[in-house]
């Protein structure tokens, strides 16, 4: 995820933030693919991943 922050800090205009957030948050985005992935995990994880994702998928929307 430190990839995409840094994507986002770098950006030079609207045009590629509206990239990533599509990239990031849209129905096949990175954000949807690691959550899918939840079906297959260990229960055991699944609320740590959960978090760790919400926590990620929060903090760039609320810089926004």
């Amino acid at each position: 995820m430190k990839e995409w922050y840094d994507k986002i800090n770098e950006a030079q205009s609207v045009e590629t933030l509206e990239e990533i957030r599509i990239s990031l948050f849209g129905k096949k985005g990175i954000l949807a693919a690691e959550f899918a992935k939840m079906k297959t995990a260990p229960n055991e994880e699944k609320a740590q991943i959960a978090k760790d994702l919400n926590n990620h998928r929060t903090a760039r929307s609320d810089e926004s």
